[in-house]
């Protein structure tokens, strides 16, 4: 694909997917130091200084890849969000996609990365991926999905977890991100790095004395980030970059300790040594040209903090090759859900889904998983059509019910245990819902009881919502939980 990169910092992104076999045709970056690393890296590219002056793409635009400014969402920043100055200018994004579709010319692929924060809820809020994800749809992007990727699953002993949002015009985002399910090491870490990766080592793996014991520990290497309180030790693997790592603090399992080198964080993101060595000192045009890089103590000093910056916004080019080459063959796997897939939160769900449907259904998968949150499954991708998730879950059961029964002429059969009569109660009320319609005012004949004898009249929705909160219950006795009437009575 012919890509243009938006916010390329020193050009993680863009030397992966190149070596994916893509071809970066526009990168665009604000920063001297970094403007002067891209032009040796990528020689001959065409290089914007400022996102806020650039009109239009290329139309051969084929990819759009973006790493903006994390600054304002990150957990060790201000939180200000998308009114920040930094992080909203994600905005001018979205203004060249739509410059790009209204010109009838859409880009057919938008890449966004960000640090995993962007999954947070900010000031109460919805979290910001929700407000990312609602603009690619605006513009016409139905396909997309989202994915937080551990560059110390690629190789590099590197705890470094970034989200990835993937939106595609044709066919399934999914597929790319998500098609081969949990991505996991494969040993490919004994060949980049000649030792277990963060994902694959075990400290029981002791052939020699056993499991548990103090010579496998002995053996690990310990690195601790003195100028992050926030970030705790790694074991075999340096913790999150940022962009004071200078103060990263090493203790090798063979005894020796000090600071990380500036060419071994290069490595740990991915890049060659020296990739970032000509961002230090700025070259004004026409001048010092024509001498060396002679650099006093304070001025190394100087250039090796501005080198570590640069690498503490950078994305891992093991991780970018990956993603470049499942967008090089973007059809080659299928993503298939799973019976551990959690819905997902209410600002993902159908604005047709009501919020105690929503609540009751979600409080039902946690139950059947055991967990103790969402945290416990992975995230699904629901299709935000027309139709409402509830009404899906209704022809479903609807289909198993006419299925089971014998004959249509021949009695119904009884629900074997309270969990069936639950869930049948729920197909019901869900099947008198569609019935009736979803205007407001609209009510169905319920049989429960007012206290004075006479029929209650209630809401499709809210008969929708008693049934299947009595599923949940019926749910939760199957398996020895309390219901929500017990808790009731015990609170009183």
């Amino acid at each position: 694909m012919k890509v243009v990169s938006l916010f390329t910092g020193c050009g993680g992104l863009d030397l992966g997917l190149h070596k994916a076999g893509h071809e970066i045709i526009l990168q665009c970056e604000c920063d001297p130091g970094a403007q002067q690393v891209l032009r040796k890296a990528f020689a001959g590219t065409l290089l914007v200084p400022d996102i806020c002056s650039l009109q239009t793409l290329p139309k051969e635009t084929e990819l759009v890849a973006a790493g903006f400014p994390c600054i304002d969402v990150s957990r060790a920043g201000l939180r200000q969000g998308l009114d920040g100055p930094s992080t909203g200018l994600v905005r001018h994004v979205f203004r060249l996609l739509i410059q790009a579709r209204d010109d009838q010319r859409p880009v057919p692929w938008v890449l966004l990365e960000n640090v995993e924060a962007l999954l947070d809820r900010c000031h109460g809020g919805p979290p910001l991926v929700s407000w990312v994800v609602q603009q690619l749809e605006n513009i016409g992007y139905r396909s997309w999905a989202h994915r937080v990727v551990c560059s110390a699953g690629f190789g590099v002993p590197n705890r470094r977890r970034r989200i990835f949002i993937l939106a595609s015009m044709h066919g399934d985002a999914r597929d790319v991100l998500l098609g081969q399910g949990l991505h996991k090491c494969m040993g490919g870490c004994l060949n980049a790095v000649g030792g277990d990766c963060w994902e694959c080592f075990d400290p029981d793996d002791d052939p020699t004395t056993g499991s548990k014991s103090k010579a496998a520990m002995m053996r690990c290497s310990y690195a601790l980030d003195l100028g992050n309180a926030r970030s705790s030790a790694g074991v075999d693997v340096v913790p999150t970059f940022t962009t004071s790592n200078a103060r990263i603090c090493l203790l090798l399992s063979n005894g020796r300790y000090g600071a990380l080198r500036i060419e071994d964080a290069e490595r740990l993101q991915g890049f060659s040594p020296g990739h970032t060595q000509a961002c230090y000192p700025i070259q004004t045009p026409g001048i010092k040209q024509h001498r060396g890089g002679n650099l006093r103590d304070a001025e190394a000093e100087t250039r090796d903090r501005a080198r570590f910056a640069l690498l503490g916004n950078a994305v891992t080019v093991q991780v970018a090759q990956w993603i470049g080459e499942r967008l090089a063959d973007p059809y080659r796997y299928k993503y298939l859900p799973i019976d551990n897939d959690m819905p997902l939160h209410k600002e993902f769900q159908p604005a047709s889904l009501e919020d105690s449907v929503w609540q009751a259904l979600r409080e039902v998968r946690i139950d059947q998983l055991h967990g103790t949150g969402a945290s416990s499954g992975a995230a699904k991708i629901v299709s935000r059509g027309a139709e409402g998730w509830e009404d899906q879950k209704a022809a479903a059961a609807e289909e198993e019910e006419d299925g089971n029964s014998s004959s249509d002429d021949g009695p119904d059969q009884a629900p074997k245990t309270p969990i069936d009569a639950a869930i049948a109660a729920a197909a019901k009320a869900a099947k008198a819902a569609a019935a009736v319609g979803s205007s407001e005012g609209e009510e169905v004949e319920s049989s429960d009881s007012d206290g004075e004898g006479g029929p209650v009249k209630r809401s499709a929705a809210a008969e929708t919502a008693a049934a299947v909160a009595a599923a949940a219950d019926a749910m939760r006795a199957e398996m020895g939980r309390p219901t929500r009437s017990t808790v009731k009575k015990a609170s009183q």
